[in-house]
């Protein structure tokens, strides 16, 4: 009697640890392969970051959700119309950025009021992608932060080919909506960016000196 005891108590942490273990999967993720070049986490933002402006942004979601948004926001301060960033292909068009804080909505149509917090990043210009987690993306996923539980479970999995042209640092967001207001989003200890690195000032005057050395050998060669 007494081992059949312990065998149910054991059996009951057991499902404790592992109702833990399951529940402390955020509900939505952000992530960007390390093995991609140009890609490293950021210890002091705690987020993923590439620093090519090509590279697959993943989404990961504990079920299926319609109408998740993907935030892109830009650095403040910079026009939507001095870049370009593309999903799968398709550029999105500077008109379809609003300045202020996510979400857009019918409470928040100029994104003037949005309750998405700052984290840093807002208000500016921002714009958003909207797509479904459906059965077709079922996958395992993981918890996205290093350093966290180890482990996968049944989720759900999405891919966009990102391409940036013309901006200098973009940041991603997830989330999704209810009665107009966020209701679930990644934490944003799993939200992702694209920052590259900004040149040296060694590195910069050396670039200056070869285009004028490069402008000096053309003029010499149109004689």
């Amino acid at each position: 009697m007494k081992n059949m005891r312990t065998i149910i108590a054991a059996c009951f942490i057991t499902l404790l640890l592992s109702a833990g273990i399951a529940s402390a999967y955020p509900t939505l993720q952000l992530y960007i392969d390390p093995s991609q070049p140009g890609v490293s986490w950021d210890s002091s933002t705690e987020i993923w970051v590439a620093s090519s402006n090509t590279f697959t942004l993943s989404a990961l979601s504990v079920g299926t959700l319609s109408g998740v948004r993907l935030s892109i926001a830009l650095t403040d301060g910079v026009s939507p119309s001095s870049g370009t960033v593309s999903i799968n292909g398709s550029g999105i068009s500077s008109s379809n950025y609003v300045y202020g804080i996510p979400p857009i909505s019918a409470l928040n149509p100029d994104g003037g009021g949005g309750d998405l917090a700052p984290h840093d990043i807002f208000p500016t210009y921002f714009a958003e992608y909207i797509f479904d987690f459906t059965p077709a993306n079922a996958a395992d996923i993981f918890d996205t932060q290093p350093g966290a539980a180890a482990g996968t479970k049944s989720g759900y999995w999405k891919d966009f080919y990102i391409d940036i042209s013309g901006f200098n640092f973009v940041h991603f967001d997830l989330y999704t909506l209810k009665n107009d207001v966020i209701d679930k989003f990644a934490p944003f200890s799993h939200d992702a960016e694209y920052n590259p690195p900004i040149p040296e000032p060694g590195t910069m005057v050396l670039l200056g000196i070869s285009l004028l050395a490069a402008a000096g050998y053309m003029r010499r060669m149109g004689k």
